[in-house]
């Protein structure tokens, strides 16, 4: 009940920010789409983080670790840091001087074909609407297993509250959505941490209680191939430096100096989160749980080291790491459609049967 309550409550906050951002939003196209491109590099960074997050923030990468060893771990935190400060070098400045609202923008004046602009414009809202269906997968698995809601009633609330707050407030919902968001996400999972290291004694006690129970938590994995290490660093750094919803929000830095320095800052709170908090959770999650399913390492920690509102403040955590990827891509959705995909169709729209003049 304290859990169900907590979320109810952060779901009436990220939805009174999207009716709040409605008047600025909806005044002009660069409001709604890339905030009139007035962002600093410390918000923009917290909401970049949050954008890439997603449920595998406190899921799916923690689960790997935990399952697979912390050098899984490792890999995914290297790959997000270095993919990072791929963005700030290759593209982030490029593109905030080009000053249009989608990467599509970008590639239709560098390849000015025609189809340039809708084709990749379909491509990319294909792939977004493909990503779309685990984080709302991942909603309704936390709302039934967590809240006692049932699954198709997480999927459906995740989804509308979601889609009304992005509506109404655009690129201003979706960030300063995101910066609570990343602040909620980072205190859950560094103070989670923190706790786990200081029950168990410290450092030196919570590497030996770790090693104990599981001794290759912190060693390779003989069952692991190399090539997972090497794929999983791979696949995440080109992911982490060219996911156009992250494209989107270098759009809406105030300058190209501003986008270079918000890849940096980024960097920075993806070491805390991929690297300091996992680390210690992974640990702890080796000296204290034995799971079946890897994936609620985060839940059943916090569980036995916090009090309810501890976990309560976790599944609000979990929802907004899932939201905060979902409302980003909404956006950049909305974005290709209205920029990209309706150039496809305009034409039959704008279609009038000749008239039998013309025809004579």
């Amino acid at each position: 009940m304290v859990a169900l309550s907590i979320v109810i409550g952060y779901f009436a906050l990220v939805t009174l920010i999207g009716i709040y951002c409605t008047r600025r939003a909806t005044s002009s196209s660069d409001e709604y789409y890339v905030a009139g491109r007035s962002i600093g590099p410390i918000v923009n960074a917290l909401a970049v983080v949050m954008a890439i997050g997603s449920a595998a923030s406190f899921m799916g990468f923690l689960g790997l670790g935990y399952k697979l060893g912390f050098l899984v771990t490792l890999c995914i935190s290297a790959s997000a840091i270095t993919g990072y400060v791929w963005a700030q070098v290759l593209y982030s400045g490029p593109l905030r001087r080009y000053g249009k609202f989608t990467l599509v923008d970008f590639l239709a004046a560098r390849y000015p074909t025609k189809l340039t602009r809708p084709i990749a414009g379909l491509l990319i809202s294909i792939f977004f609407f493909c990503y779309l269906i685990p984080q709302y997968k991942g909603g309704g698995v936390v709302a039934e297993s967590l809240l006692g809601l049932d699954f198709t009633t997480g999927v459906i609330l995740t989804a509308v509250i979601v889609l009304v707050y992005t509506a109404l407030g655009g690129m201003w919902a979706v960030t300063w959505n995101a910066v609570i968001q990343a602040l909620i996400a980072l205190a859950v999972l560094l103070g989670l941490s923190a706790t786990a290291f200081a029950t168990l004694g410290g450092w030196d006690q919570a590497v030996a209680a770790a090693t104990q129970n599981m001794p290759l938590i912190l060693s390779i994995n003989p069952k692991v191939p190399w090539l997972l290490y090497v794929g999983c660093y791979t696949a995440i750094f080109i992911f982490m430096g060219t996911a156009p919803h992250v494209v989107m929000r270098a759009l809406t830095s105030r300058s190209a100096r501003v986008a270079r320095k918000t890849m940096a800052y980024v960097s920075i709170f993806a070491f805390l989160l991929y690297f300091v908090s996992y680390f210690g959770i992974i640990l702890g999650g080796a000296a204290y749980l034995s799971l079946k399913d890897p994936d609620f390492i985060v839940v059943e920690l916090v569980k036995k080291l916090w009090h309810p509102v501890g976990a309560g403040l976790t599944v609000a955590a979990i929802m907004a790491a899932i939201m905060s990827t979902t409302d980003a891509m909404l956006l950049a959705i909305a974005a290709h459609i209205e920029r990209d995909i309706a150039e496809l169709i305009k034409p039959c729209l704008l279609y009038t049967s000749p008239s039998p003049r013309d025809l004579s």
